[in-house]
C-alpha cells in the first residue's frame, strides 16, 4: 500500500485518494476493502441517543393516525386529564365581545338570504358602475366589455322573463310547425339525392 493509505489506515479511516483505488479490492457485493477494512465502515449512521428531555406535557394523548378508522367517534380519553375548562366568569370586556359575537352570528344566521342577495346587487351595481367609468375613459377598449354586458342582459332576461313567461305558447305556435316544415324539406332531398 502506498504511504498515503498507510498514514490514513492509522488514523482509523478508510477514506483514500482516487490515486489508489487501484490498490483496493472490490468484494462480490460490490464493498470496497483496503487493508482488511471495508470502505462502508465509516457510513454506518451512529447509534440512536435516548432523548434527555421528557415528552411535552402540554400535549394530549393521542392515538396514532394508523389506528384511527373513520367510524370511530370521539373518545373522552383521548383529552389531556389535567384540562379543565374555565368555570371563571368572563371580564367585562370579554363579555362584551362574547355578546357582540353571539348577536352579530344570531343576525347572520337570520337574515343569510337578504344579505346573500344584497351583495350580488352590490356586485352587479359595481360592475355597471366600473362599465360606464371605462366607456367614458376610453370607449375603444371597453367597447367589447359593453358588447358582452349587453349579449349577458339578454341571454338574462330571455331565459328569466321571456322564456318562462312565453316560452310554452311560442314554442307550440312557432317552433314546433317550422321543425316540422323542416324535416319535411329534409326529407324530400335525401329522396331526390
Amino acid at each position: 500500500m502506498s504511504s498515503k493509505l498507510k498514514d490514513l489506515d492509522e488514523n482509523g479511516s478508510t477514506n483514500m485518494a482516487l490515486s489508489d483505488i487501484n490498490l483496493a479490492e472490490i468484494d462480490k457485493n460490490g464493498d470496497l476493502h483496503v487493508g482488511g477494512l471495508k470502505a462502508s465502515d465509516d457510513l454506518k449512521p451512529p447509534p440512536a441517543m435516548p432523548s434527555l428531555l421528557p415528552p411535552p406535557a402540554f400535549l394530549p394523548s393521542h392515538k396514532p393516525t394508523s389506528d384511527i378508522s373513520d367510524n370511530e367517534s370521539f373518545d373522552e380519553s383521548d383529552l389531556d386529564p389535567e384540562f379543565e375548562p374555565l368555570d371563571k366568569e368572563l371580564s367585562t370586556p370579554m363579555k362584551h365581545i362574547e355578546k357582540f359575537q353571539t348577536s352579530f352570528y344570531g343576525f347572520i344566521k337570520s337574515h343569510s338570504t337578504q344579505i346573500r342577495w344584497i351583495f350580488i346587487a352590490g356586485i352587479f351595481v359595481l360592475f355597471h358602475v366600473f362599465l360606464v367609468f371605462a366607456l367614458i375613459h376610453n370607449f375603444e377598449k371597453a367597447e367589447t366589455l359593453l358588447y358582452l354586458t349587453c349579449f349577458a342582459w339578454i341571454l338574462m332576461l330571455y331565459y328569466k322573463v321571456f322564456k318562462p313567461k312565453f316560452g310554452r305558447d311560442i314554442e307550440r305556435r312557432i317552433v314546433e310547425p317550422v321543425w316540422k316544415m323542416f324535416d319535411r324539406l329534409y326529407q324530400k332531398l335525401l329522396v331526390k339525392m
